[in-house]
């Protein structure tokens, strides 16, 4: 039985860009999996997803995928 909980979850900008931001736990056949993840739309029809994911849930941790998903940047051609 695979199950994900969502810990914490809001609608924003990323850099400037609509984003959806959530981050929570999913439970697998080998532990508990923490996640972070930022759903960026740079156009009607054009998503992007970055994410991270460990299996420790420290401060630093938190930090660095908060910091990650942060530094996201689209770039023109």
């Amino acid at each position: 039985q695979r199950r994900i909980t969502l810990t914490s979850s809001s609608a924003g900008e990323l850099n400037g860009l609509p984003a959806y931001r959530a981050q929570g736990e999913a439970y697998s056949n080998r532990g508990k999996v923490y996640f972070w993840l930022a759903l960026v739309q740079a156009s009607p029809d054009t998503v992007y997803y970055v994410g991270a994911a460990s299996s420790d849930n420290s401060a630093a941790i938190q930090n660095q995928a908060d910091g990650m998903l942060s530094s996201f940047k689209l770039l023109p051609n």
